[in-house]
């Protein structure tokens, strides 16, 4: 039931009376008029939050020495002078990675509650970002540098295009030892040499158990293994079920095979057939899709794992081009406006409290009603476009046609948007017109 909240208006923004034309042409389509390209004055959006991010990272990790031991403190002195000797786009790209983000939000919970021990543990990490790009670039330095291991004995580097699995006893710590055209890796007792070149390429060696990762076509990578991943489902499995929904029940979809890569590739076929600037921007955004097992989760994305989109089979199988096409661009579009907020917050004045939405069971509040909205005037775009030619599309493009109104007469009712927001809100409600 909505609640009780005094409704206040500026002056009204109301749907257009006229049907939007819309080019129902698969192949031949223009994208001015999408959302996709509702960029704020063509700005880099995601560039400029991977810039915001790599200069927080330059200015907050000096402060936290006087917070650690004098071992971490030398830690992070070491990798904070290779993160700075790293090209810029280099920085851009270790930052714009969903483990990074979700390592970097860990980082600033755990400075906020002042919990050192935990900030040291976690500070450990940030050289398996970097050590990859150190060994391109070499900067890495000459005496042996520590690692933390995942796992029973997994080394991850984030930006490798694999992970490995070292020989002997288990152990916590890896030391890496870069000579030029070899590096030595030393742990649980065991040291294996291995070949720089190889090693960068992703090639196995004989002394190292080489797991190369699942990738998309283009180059997304596909994984739900990563302890950090799974840890976070367990974390999520253990909350208290939301109103109207049972307990979650997230679990890794393990292994990924090449029928599930393959099944992903052809719904980013579908997009980009569709509408090419939705596709690039899943191609730009998502870094990682992760797939999950779930009798209750379709997808979802979560703020700590920025670039990673959460997807299970529970509405129709992956290899279900068109259903699996609309996560895709469900989740990406959440990405999207994420972007645009942090440009403009779209919505000047929101009425307080809770109200009931179009898409979930439970109620919620204006900052989520406006998500939703914007993710299903795209949705409703792309089965528009689908809509002549496939008699599922035409279904499905009613029935989001019909609760992204009731999104829009929510927001019209309920929120006054800034000036760049009424342009978004005139948008959307051009799409809810036709």
């Amino acid at each position: 039931m909505t609640s009780a909240v005094p409704r206040t208006r500026s002056r009204p923004l109301s749907l257009p009376t006229r049907r939007l034309d819309y080019d129902m042409s698969v192949t031949s389509h223009t994208t001015t008029d999408l959302l996709a390209v509702n960029d704020f004055e063509g700005r880099d959006l995601l560039g400029a939050y991977h810039d915001r991010l790599a200069t927080g990272v330059m200015r907050v990790l000096p402060k936290l020495l006087d917070r650690v031991s004098e071992r971490g403190a030398a830690g992070i002195d070491l990798w904070w002078e290779i993160f700075h000797q790293l090209p810029e786009e280099t920085r851009a790209s270790i930052v714009g990675g969903p483990l990074f983000s979700s390592w970097w939000s860990k980082v600033r919970a755990a400075v906020a509650a002042r919990r050192t021990g935990e900030l040291e543990d976690l500070l450990e990490h940030f050289g398996r970002f970097l050590c990859v790009a150190a060994i391109r670039q070499n900067t890495l330095p000459d005496q042996p540098v520590r690692l933390p291991l995942l796992g029973h004995g997994e080394l991850r580097l984030p930006g490798h295009p694999g992970h490995f699995t070292l020989p002997g006893e288990p152990a916590t710590h890896v030391t890496v030892t870069h000579e030029g055209s070899s590096i030595r890796l030393t742990a649980g007792g065991t040291t294996s040499d291995v070949a720089t070149a190889p090693f960068l390429a992703g090639v196995g060696e004989a002394s190292l158990s080489f797991h190369p990762h699942v990738v998309l076509r283009h180059g997304t990578e596909v994984d739900a293994t990563d302890p950090w991943l799974t840890r976070f489902m367990e974390s999520q499995n253990a909350k208290s079920a939301i109103p109207g929904y049972p307990q979650r029940d997230l679990a890794p979809f393990d292994p990924v095979d090449t029928a599930t890569r393959d099944a992903l590739d052809r719904a980013v076929d579908l997009l980009d057939d569709v509408c090419d600037a939705f596709a690039s921007e899943f191609r730009r955004y998502i870094a990682l899709v992760v797939p999950i097992r779930s009798n209750l989760v379709s997808t979802f994305t979560d703020t700590g794992f920025f670039g990673a989109l959460f997807m299970s089979e529970h509405i129709a199988p992956f290899s279900d081009p068109l259903i699996t096409a609309e996560h895709i661009l469900h989740e990406t579009s959440h990405h999207r406006l994420t972007l645009l907020l942090e440009q403009d917050p779209v919505m000047a004045q929101a009425d307080e409290g809770l109200v009931d939405s179009p898409w979930r069971e439970d109620p919620r509040p204006m900052h989520q009603i406006l998500h939703g909205t914007f993710v299903f005037a795209r949705i409703a775009q792309f089965h528009r476009r689908l809509a002549d030619h496939d008699e599922r599309a035409a279904r499905r493009y009613q029935v989001v046609l019909g609760d992204l109104r009731k999104g829009i007469d929510l927001l019209l009712a309920r929120t006054t948007p800034t000036s760049r927001g009424e342009r978004l809100y005139s948008e959307m409600c051009r799409i809810a017109a036709a």
